[in-house]
């Protein structure tokens, strides 16, 4: 995800990165943003590793030319705010449906095991009540 963005991101030496598929990823960027612990958000494309090196434009993304989701890079500081915190976050915000199609659709991209684990058990449970459309892709 996001090879090709520049992080624009408040210097610090403790930050981690989580992505998002929450729909169009304009107003969910910005509203994660506000949240205590985020350091900052990029909205950008994730998920077709074939397009790693030459994402392309919007216009073949929103045709349907590739796998690509809109997405939202989140960094945030471990030392406020959890993995699971970002869930929540995630869970509040996200606007897609089962009948979007692949471009707006919401998946929760995880980076190892962990958090696999811990995004299959949020929407294990529902999306803890936000009735979240996600799936989970590494």
């Amino acid at each position: 995800c996001f090879s090709n963005t520049p992080s624009n991101s408040m210097s610090s030496t403790t930050h981690k990165v989580a992505h998002f598929g929450a729909g169009c990823f304009w107003a969910p960027a910005e509203q994660i943003n506000s949240k205590t612990g985020i350091l900052n958000t990029i909205v950008g494309y994730c998920g077709d590793d074939t397009q790693r090196e030459n994402i392309p434009d919007y216009d073949k993304v929103c045709g349907g030319y590739t796998k690509l989701v809109e997405a939202i890079r989140v960094e945030y500081d471990p030392n406020i705010v959890t993995y699971e915190d970002l869930l929540q976050y995630f869970g509040e915000v996200n606007t897609a449906e089962i009948r979007n199609k692949r471009q707006y659709k919401g998946i929760i991209f995880t980076a190892n095991l962990k958090e696999e684990d811990a995004a299959s058990n949020f929407l294990s449970k529902d999306g803890q009540g936000y009735g979240v459309v996600a799936e989970v892709e590494p």
